[in-house]
């Protein structure tokens, strides 16, 4: 009995050892486990912030650079040196001068001037004409006298204003009435215009130059109809045109 007792006892013991030993490495593979688990997620951690952090990279749309617009050559500007195109607008009392380019076209325009057509009953011509005879002074109807008239057609001309009697040594007896009438119809037929204006196209423009004539209400676009210049009738210097250059001009060069 008491050696059973004592191999009982060891048998015990040794199991309880063995149970020893097995708890021991289980709680060691746990631990061995938890450890390597616990590593894996510290790893993976650390390689997750600590790698740097890739900024998007803006992209810039280039935008296309329009094609430059090809430049536009400026309009040559003409003097006369190829010849004159002349229009009178007889509704709106207006002559307007033309300069022709190389190939004797209409190109820009020289002179506008303000005037006096015919009035009802003597109306001006109608129609295409050219120049031709030119006269520094000109009887004209009603016994007066026209300075620096140069002939549209048949008895019709541009000339000044008339005077009452021919300059001698001044023309210093203009119709001042009629002066005042420029811009309005009020000839027996020519055309009438400030002394300064009927010089300009007597000097300037050469025989054979085309006139044409004919009414529209409107002129063309950007011309406006240029003011006439009105004479004091109660003025002493009323007998002179405003734009006479002649130096003895009391009314000064205008």
């Amino acid at each position: 009995m008491l050696i059973l007792s004592m191999w009982t006892a060891y048998g015990k013991i040794k199991i309880m050892s063995f149970w020893r030993k097995k708890t021991t490495w289980c709680i060691l593979v746990l631990i061995l486990a938890t450890v390597s688990v616990a590593a894996f997620f510290i790893v993976k951690n650390l390689n997750t912030t600590d790698k740097p952090v890739e900024e998007p990279v803006a992209t810039i749309e280039e935008t296309p650079t329009p094609e430059p617009k090809p430049k536009r050559e400026p309009e040559p500007e003409y003097t006369g040196e190829h010849g004159f195109y002349i229009e009178v607008n007889r509704s709106q009392n207006v002559v307007i001068i033309y300069a022709l380019d190389p190939s004797g076209n209409k190109a820009n325009i020289l002179k506008i001037f303000v005037s006096s057509v015919g009035k009802a009953g003597s109306e001006t011509i109608v129609g295409t004409f050219k120049t031709s005879a030119k006269f520094e002074s000109l009887y004209l109807v009603g016994n007066v006298w026209g300075r620096y008239a140069t002939r549209i057609d048949g008895r019709y001309y541009f000339h000044s204003v008339p005077y009452f009697s021919k300059g001698n040594p001044f023309w210093n007896d203009l119709e001042y009435e009629e002066y005042n009438k420029l811009g309005e119809g009020a000839s027996a037929g020519c055309v009438r215009l400030a002394v300064r204006n009927a010089k300009w196209i007597y000097e300037n423009i050469p025989a054979g130059t085309t006139v044409y004539i004919y009414d529209s209400d409107t002129l063309p676009e950007g011309i406006e109809k240029p003011s006439a210049i009105k004479i004091d009738i109660n003025s002493p210097n009323r007998g002179w045109d405003p734009t006479d250059q002649d130096e003895n001009n009391p009314w000064g060069q205008i």
